[in-house]
């Protein structure tokens, strides 16, 4: 219930297209484990809005004030 009112509250603010991308190495084929498996992309569409970096954040190393900040609901189907 939770998710779906936070994608129906962030739906309703988007700021165009947010998607997650996550690429992860397929397993190698057991008759060559020293070959590694090829790398599979999937890509997945969120409901999020994009906004400046909270000042609090700002260290000036890691984290500047041109960075951005998402926040976004929970994915129907979780990446893993």
């Amino acid at each position: 219930m939770h998710q779906e009112f936070a994608s129906e509250m962030l739906g309703e603010f988007k700021q165009g297209v947010v998607m997650l991308t996550r690429t992860v190495t397929a397993p190698p084929d057991p008759s060559t484990p020293w070959i590694p498996g090829e790398p599979v992309t999937t890509v997945y569409p969120l409901d999020a809005v994009r906004r400046r970096v909270s000042q609090k954040y700002v260290d000036g190393t890691l984290t500047v004030a041109t960075d951005n900040q998402i926040t976004f609901a929970v994915p129907r189907s979780s990446p893993p």
